[in-house]
């Protein structure tokens, strides 16, 4: 059975100076409550469910994994050595979460790291690349299209330089030779047209 918090409930809160007002889930709350608590700066949370499993650090740590279930998604993504969380729906959606993903090096003498994200995706590739602090020099063999996530660089192509910072996107066709000045780690969002090859 859903909850009800009308306004006698904030009336409650105020007078007792709470300024929180806990709720399961699918909760209704009335408007004019709502408004009093507006009113009033008590804001509205969500209640958790946390398991009775004693005390101690183990037992800590159990509570927040239950307290937070992104936490516990992250944590399996770790054991079970995942590149990244997906989540994803029958229809072939998927989500991935950016602050999950595990960058692997794209050689032992780059510092530079990745991740490929999709794979022969209607003949593309998709990566996410994190560039750090630097001057790198590259010969690009397939046609890229590189979205700046954040971070500051400057690319030389052809002896012209181009200032680059978040939300800028750059078209690099075949054999395009780039230097690239990176002013502070940069996240790339890269994808490689892979059925157009460089000849």
């Amino acid at each position: 059975m859903k909850k009800l918090i009308c306004i006698t409930d904030i009336q409650q809160l105020i007078e007792t100076k709470q300024e929180k007002c806990m709720i399961p889930e699918q909760t209704i709350i009335t408007p004019a409550a709502r408004d009093l608590a507006e009113e009033h700066h008590i804001k509205f949370e969500l209640e958790t469910f946390t398991p009775s499993v004693g005390t101690g650090e183990f037992a800590l740590l159990i509570k927040k994994l239950y307290a937070e279930p992104r936490l516990l998604q992250e944590l399996m993504a770790v054991l079970e050595n995942q590149p990244y969380v997906v989540e994803s729906e029958d229809s072939g959606f998927k989500l991935i979460r950016g602050n999950t993903i595990r960058y692997d090096k794209v050689n032992p003498n780059s510092a530079e790291e990745k991740q490929v994200l999709f794979d022969s995706f209607n003949g593309t590739k998709m990566e996410l690349v994190k560039l750090p602090k630097g001057t790198v020099t590259t010969v690009f063999t397939s046609e890229e299209i590189h979205f700046t996530i954040e971070g500051n660089l400057t690319t030389t192509i052809n002896q012209k330089s181009f200032d680059s910072q978040k939300g800028d996107v750059h078209y690099y066709p075949c054999n395009s030779r780039v230097t690239r000045n990176v002013k502070e780690n940069t996240h790339l969002l890269v994808i490689k047209i892979e059925k157009e090859r460089c000849l």
